[in-house]
């Protein structure tokens, strides 16, 4: 019937706007998303351990001239467009979106964690990203752009940046698309700042960006895991209660 199949189609279209406007994912975009992100994420960070590599390497590695002739290309771009740029907002910008996250759970918004799992999450996020970063910095001694000391690479504050917007991100990004948009936009504001201000070369912000976001990725899977052995815990308790229970009647 051509009404019946119109009507069909008029509904479909609905649907989907319906899901466009809410920032929802469809369920067969979820499906493809699920399907492609393993590659995907596989793929990216291989290529940062490479990076990781040659930066440890050092001026003997295979890749260094390709690094040092990005990191000297995106410098003279910046001395030669804004080579007086001097912020100090950026030490404030890489925390924005932990405090918003604070702000919502303390303002009664329900996510995905309680507060004991989120403070564990929390907590897991930072020793991760600053164990890992402050080693590498140590151990490659990489020379600033503005030549102040040997610890460039990788960049802190923008792993500090990603690390608080994957928090966010992981937390209350399942119910809004504008929360991710808020916690990444000002984690990659905090990146280029970091190169405007001339104490980190393009290489070292990537990196950081990288450690941050697979660092918190790393916590947040632990504390799912603890959470279902947890849960599988107090099941199996609970089973063997009302056994023993059954048995005395």
């Amino acid at each position: 019937n051509p009404l019946t199949y119109q009507k069909d189609c008029k509904e479909e279209e609905l649907h989907i706007f319906r899901h466009i406007l809410t920032g929802q994912v469809l369920p067969k975009d979820r499906k493809n998303m699920k399907r492609y992100r393993p590659v995907i994420f596989i793929s990216f960070y291989m290529i940062i351990l490479i990076i990781i590599a040659a930066q440890l390497w050092g001026a003997n590695g295979f890749l260094h001239p390709a690094i040092e002739n990005i990191n000297l290309y995106v410098r003279g771009l910046r001395n030669t467009h804004a080579p007086l740029f001097h912020q100090s907002y950026d030490n404030y910008l890489q925390l924005l979106p932990g405090i918003l996250l604070i702000g919502l759970k303390l303002g009664g918004v329900k996510g995905r964690f309680e507060w004991k799992r989120l403070l564990i999450f929390i907590v897991l996020s930072i020793i991760f990203t600053q164990l890992v970063v402050n080693s590498l910095k140590l151990a490659c001694g990489v020379l600033r752009p503005d030549e102040s000391n040997f610890f460039s690479f990788p960049s802190g504050h923008t792993a500090t940046a990603f690390m608080t917007a994957t928090l966010l991100y992981k937390e209350y990004g399942f119910k809004r698309i504008w929360v991710s948009l808020v916690a990444y936009a000002s984690a990659i504001v905090t990146g280029m700042t970091r190169i405007l201000n001339n104490r980190h070369w393009i290489i070292d912000v990537i990196v950081g960006a990288a450690l941050g976001i697979l660092l918190t990725e790393m916590a947040y899977r632990l504390v799912k895991q603890y959470l279902k052995t947890e849960n599988s815990l107090t099941q199996t308790i609970i089973t063997d209660v009302l056994i023993i229970e059954i048995t005395q009647q």
